[in-house]
């Protein structure tokens, strides 16, 4: 919502005539990217309202009723909100940890692909591109939209669910992609397998633990008793050994 309030914000400043001083961050730039208002589910537009209506009593601040106000294009609104749900960035730590969410319009008219040119990396406030491989000159970059280590169906739901298009890359058509998808579904399947018995393990070892703590006290209890009757005898045999030396003397 906050995010929404900025763009509220910069949309007046350009009503205003004022500019903006970073290029790619001027409100027109926003604006020309794809919304998909209309193709949302109806459970995200039902949110989507009410991020609209909280956000116009977030804009209208102290005013007391009967006050004057501008009013805000209800409209735009909800298509500004479904265009920062479909272009945002997850912005993410050097530990790849999510800590926020990002709007660059720019690398936003990026197109996807499943074997992408470039990947992104965030320093601070800046998006920082790189490429995965050499790039010829007059080639398209690409990042990739979504986690390209999952099965192309995964994927491709992935992609119709949050972005509204199907991935027609050289990873996603043709019988090469069918292949590779099947080996990669497997070694996946494989990788399941190793961790459910790794976690069976743990799961017995677990138990075994359990059921030697709840038989161990009574064992080491009689294990001290032992040790202190060995002591004892051990300590009687030395002292009359002792007395015996003493008397000799």
């Amino acid at each position: 919502m906050m995010m929404m309030g900025r763009i509220v914000d910069r949309s007046d400043l350009e009503r205003g005539g004022r500019d903006e001083e970073q290029v790619g961050s001027r409100i027109k730039d926003f604006r020309a990217l794809a919304s998909h208002y209309g193709e949302h589910a109806q459970e995200s537009m039902l949110g989507f309202t009410h991020i609209a209506m909280t956000l116009r009593e977030y804009m209208r601040g102290g005013r007391k009723d009967g006050e004057e106000e501008e009013g805000l294009d209800m409209r735009e609104v909800m298509e500004d909100i479904c265009r920062l749900s479909c272009n945002c960035y997850t912005i993410v730590d050097e530990e790849e940890r999510a800590v926020g969410i990002g709007l660059f319009p720019i690398a936003a008219l990026m197109n996807h692909s499943c074997s992408p040119s470039c990947v992104q990396s965030f320093h601070g406030r800046r998006m920082q591109l790189r490429a995965l491989r050499d790039i010829e000159e007059g080639e398209e970059l690409t990042l990739s939209y979504i986690d390209p280590a999952e099965p192309l169906v995964v994927r491709q739901e992935e992609l119709r669910k949050r972005y509204f298009f199907s991935c027609t890359c050289n990873m996603c058509e043709g019988e090469e992609a069918e292949t590779k998808d099947r080996e990669k579904t497997r070694l996946l399947a494989g990788a399941s397998k190793e961790e459910e018995r790794k976690v069976d393990g743990l799961l017995r070892m677990a138990r075994d633990k359990a059921a030697e703590a709840s038989a161990r006290p009574q064992a080491v209890l009689q294990e001290q008793l032992d040790a202190i009757r060995a002591a004892e005898l051990v300590r009687g045999t030395r002292g009359r050994k002792e007395e015996g030396r003493e008397e000799e003397r």
